[in-house]
């Protein structure tokens, strides 16, 4: 499978993103450079953006 991806930021609510924190494979974890324990579903696009600002 190609690569489209040099770094990865995931946003979970707390349980989902323990629950995807097991799952991902060695190879992806070492792209992952920033985990958000909220859920965003919710969240206007701006609200989103300002998360990761901070």
């Amino acid at each position: 499978m190609k690569r489209i991806y040099n770094k990865l930021i995931i946003a979970a609510p707390p349980r989902i993103l323990g629950m995807l924190r097991k799952k991902l494979s060695k190879d992806l974890k070492q792209h992952v450079i920033l985990e958000l324990d909220k859920g965003l579903m919710q969240s206007s696009l701006v609200q989103i953006e300002a998360q990761f600002k901070d």
